[in-house]
């Protein structure tokens, strides 16, 4: 697995607050670029280990693409992972959740590719984390924004 992106941010909201917002990832559209549309693709509730959703995004290189992103894991107020079916990039988003003083949040979102493809991985990887890190460092700050107000 390989790092893409990482980015952190302290949040003035509830551990409980910011946890609860980002295990529901129909609020993703809300707050990460490049994400056109998000909605639940079975019933288990938000944050529930095998929780998918179907999300349309935008990739470079690629254009628009519908994927299922699947929940992994997720551990109340610590951490929270999935998983999407698209290759070649085959991507995994952790986030992990840490209470800070005065009833902040610490959030920091890692995204890392899954993909063995060597042609994919020299060619096309290294722009792709650069858009990434862009799109994460713009995601946090949209997300305290939303979580702030």
């Amino acid at each position: 697995m390989r790092t893409i992106a990482i980015s952190s941010i302290r949040i003035k909201a509830s551990i409980h607050d910011v946890f609860d917002f980002v295990v529901n990832m129909e609020n993703y559209k809300q707050w990460f670029p490049g994400v056109i549309d998000i909605k639940s693709h079975n019933d288990l509730p938000h944050g529930a280990i095998g929780k998918t959703y179907n999300e349309m995004v935008k990739i470079p290189f690629i254009g628009k693409k519908e994927t299922i992103i699947e929940v992994m894991k997720a551990e109340g107020n610590k951490q929270f992972i999935t998983a999407a079916n698209l290759p070649p990039l085959w991507p995994q988003m952790h986030i992990s959740f840490s209470k800070n003083q005065n009833h902040t949040t610490r959030l920091t979102c890692t995204f890392n590719s899954r993909s063995k493809n060597r042609f994919f991985i020299l060619l096309f990887l290294p722009f792709i984390k650069q858009d990434m890190q862009a799109r994460a460092n713009a995601g946090v700050l949209h997300l305290k924004k939303i979580l702030e107000q």
